[in-house]
């Protein structure tokens, strides 16, 4: 009887060494894992200072498009913008302005939001050597700056 409790005391002290081992190898793995999307999200974000300057819309075939971005990173996630889009033509005639301060998550989607009016940029990466910034096409009924018939967005290449 001696025996079988010394063998189940045994077993027992194994087995409770195996946990503790697992259970500190899978807190070292979560550890590892935390540093490396911290890393990640480090580079990423460091990434954004080079999003600083002037865009010009690519206007392709759009007669009377004017558009102007101005991006200022901030070193804190957040970008200081101004927006002027204009469009004077026969068809149509649009205006808008928008400034204030885009919010940057890790994905590098940014976001400005006054009041109902939020506005969407998406930095691209480079192509041909520039900075892409796109804004997708704008519910303009929320947005009161934004005057006309047009689809307030479109892809902005780095000029400056």
């Amino acid at each position: 009887m001696r025996s079988t409790f010394s063998y189940f005391f045994v077993v027992v002290i194994f087995l409770v060494l195996g946990a503790c081992q697992a259970s500190q190898k899978k807190a070292e793995e979560t550890d590892n894992n935390e540093e490396q999307v911290t890393k990640e999200n480090e580079e990423a974000y460091q990434a954004l200072v080079g999003y600083s300057g002037t865009y010009q819309i690519e206007s392709g075939e759009n007669e009377g498009l004017s558009s102007k971005l101005t991006l200022q990173y901030n070193n804190d996630k957040t970008f200081d913008f101004t927006w002027n889009f204009e469009v004077h033509s026969e068809e149509t005639n649009c205006t808008g302005k928008l400034q204030g301060k885009i919010l940057v998550d890790n994905t590098q989607h940014g976001f400005y939001q006054e009041g109902d009016c939020i506005v969407h940029f998406n930095f691209n990466g480079i192509y041909n050597g520039k900075f892409l910034v796109e804004i997708p096409p704008i519910e303009k009924s929320s947005c009161q700056t934004l005057q006309g018939e047009c689809a307030f967005g479109g892809t902005y290449v780095m000029v400056e």
